[in-house]
């Protein structure tokens, strides 16, 4: 592992944090960790070996006159260039009117704001010289990290109340990593000026352990094709957008590594790279589910856990915001007749459940169901370690007996046999719809007598809200995870309606945007697995309470996931 550090990157930070009249007096290089630092003013300061292991990583340096200045105020143009990642100069129009292209800070304002790292402060203004408070400057860490951080919560700190509302989730962020820290008496201070001596601890603590596997030279890269798995074209990347993705990729943080697929793997988009770096030549990139990479060199298979990488995903979108897609022929994946069919078998995989099907009847309307099922053949995948619901054919025939279909989290049907998969689909249209309810309805029947609450088509649903009892907020966008929680609500039966239940607090709420004006608006309040409460848009705020013994389980079960807690790295050490 390389840490993200670059002696251009020194030179520029030594450059950004020194007064101009002691530039002369500064080396160009960090000195070797054996060498005492020039300082005579950090003796007692509680960020000593953070100032020291800035100094010696070539990150910061000293004011001149042997001093470091630890409680000077770090200015605007100053936080650039701690976050600047390129040598180059100002490769296009500086929209700031307060920034001369020939300032020293020039280039990292460009830099930072090209990328949405900092902005202006209005009226086309950067304020170079103005100082960055605490708050401000975990916003422009976070927006580095490409984290949407959904994590608004301060109650940790006295003064919580004081961080900004546009702030509130990089200070819960950056606290979480130990970026921000309290005070001897459980403040935040947000709105204080960063001194250099908070700088060195917030430099130390977002970049000490943030190890990436990439080391990419945009000009030793010859090429990079971005494709999707949705239909359209691929896209071969201008120098422009592989100077962007190899930076953002080599700041990328790896918090955790696995030798294993992660098994609820989702990609859209795989970025090949051809290099003239005879150590890495070929490379294979892929983005899964905003949270994690993946990486293939072609010697080794390695997933790569981070913050979620919502900023490289809004990147790859735009790419291909003028690719039109292509509109593949979906083709009939099996073709089973009832009289070859022993006996079909279904298994959940999250439960283990499982059942078989035998009688004539059965097995002549689940081959009628298998049959229908058409889909588009995935340009290139990588196939699901795990599924919702396998179909299993028994038969007399060799080349049917042993014959597999899974269904993936609703965005994929891989086919195979004697359990080895041999190809992956999208599905067309909603030709697997019929095989969704067989295999809810064999496993998971609803009792009779008992009506169905919800009947929710997820391709009319834009996203979905969800909010814990603890308040913190999810959204889901993705058509695959959408349709995963329409499915476990259309399951839901109720016996009895305005009950008179005892619905103290909640566990879950989930809010509905959507076009059609019968779902633009649902609320559905999750109060446990036995209850849930709805408001229809249509009925005036009216909420409505449903009693059905268990039936909200499986889908507490989905909430809960997206709630999981991030890793732990332990409570930050007081400042």
């Amino acid at each position: 592992m390389k840490k993200v550090t670059a002696f251009v990157l020194a030179l520029l930070l030594a450059l950004a944090l020194c007064p101009v009249s002691v530039l002369a007096m500064e080396v160009d290089v960090a000195p070797p960790s054996d060498v005492a630092p020039p300082f005579d003013d950090i003796q007692d300061q509680p960020n000593r070996d953070a100032i020291l292991w800035c100094y010696e990583k070539g990150y910061l340096k000293g004011t001149g006159g042997g001093h470091f200045s630890p409680e000077g105020e770090v200015t605007r143009a100053m936080a650039a260039a701690v976050l600047f990642r390129d040598a180059g100069a100002v490769e296009g129009p500086m929209p700031f009117k307060d920034v001369p292209l020939n300032a020293w800070y020039s280039a990292p304002v460009w830099w930072a704001a090209s990328h949405g790292w900092i902005n202006g402060t209005g009226e086309g203004l950067f304020s170079p010289d103005r100082v960055v408070a605490r708050q401000d400057f975990a916003l422009m860490l976070r927006r580095m990290a490409c984290c949407d951080g959904v994590d608004t919560d301060v109650s940790f700190a006295a003064d919580g109340e004081d961080v900004a509302s546009y702030a509130r989730d990089a200070a819960a962020w950056a606290y979480r990593q130990g970026i921000l820290r309290l005070d001897g008496e459980k403040r935040l201070r947000p709105q204080d000026p960063v001194t250099r001596s908070e700088l060195a601890s917030m430099i130390k603590a977002f970049y000490g352990e943030a190890e990436t596997q990439f080391d990419l030279d945009p000009d030793q890269i010859t090429s990079l094709t971005i494709r999707t798995t949705d239909g359209r074209d691929n896209v071969n990347a201008t120098p422009e957008q592989i100077r962007w993705i190899a930076d953002w990729l080599n700041q990328f943080p790896v918090l955790e590594k696995a030798e294993i697929i992660n098994p609820d793997i989702t990609c859209d988009y795989y970025m090949d790279f051809v290099t003239t770096n005879p150590e890495n030549q070929r490379i294979r990139v892929i983005p899964c589910n905003d949270q994690s990479l993946y990486m293939e060199d072609f010697d080794q298979k390695v997933f790569y856990y981070g913050r979620p990488l919502t900023g490289l995903i809004r990147y790859l979108d735009q790419c291909f915001e003028d690719v039109p897609f292509v509109d593949p022929e979906p083709v009939q994946l099996l073709d089973v007749k009832p009289e070859d069919v022993d006996a079909i078998t279904i298994r959940e995989f999250t439960t283990g459940a499982q059942a078989e099907i035998t009688a004539p009847e059965d097995i002549a309307k689940a081959a009628q169901t298998l049959s229908q099922v058409e889909g588009c053949p995935c340009k290139e995948l990588i196939l699901p370690e795990c599924w919702d619901y396998i179909f299993e054919i028994s038969s007399q025939k060799e080349e049917l007996d042993g014959t597999f279909l899974r269904l993936c989290r609703g965005a994929d049907i891989v086919l195979g046999q004697n359990g080895l998969a041999s190809a992956a689909y999208s599905p067309s249209g909603d030709t697997d719809a019929a095989l969704w309810e067989l295999a809810e309805q064999t496993l998971h029947p609803i009792p009779d007598k008992v009506d169905k609450l919800f009947d929710i088509d997820p391709k009319q649903v834009e996203k979905l809200e969800i909010r814990s009892g603890g308040g913190e907020l999810v959204t889901i966008a993705g058509q695959s995870e959408i349709a995963k929680l329409a499915r476990a609500l259309n399951r839901f039966g109720y016996v009895e309606e305005n009950a008179g239940h005892d619905a103290v607090g909640y566990q879950y709420y989930i809010d509905f945007t959507s076009g059609s004006q019968e779902l633009n608006g649902l609320r559905v309040t999750v109060i446990s697995k036995d209850c849930l409460l709805v408001s229809r848009p249509d009925q005036d705020e009216t909420v409505t309470e449903y009693l059905s013994p268990g039936y909200a389980a499986g889908l507490l079960e989905l909430l809960d996931q997206y709630f999981q807690p991030l890793p732990d790295k332990g409570t930050p050490p007081e400042a």
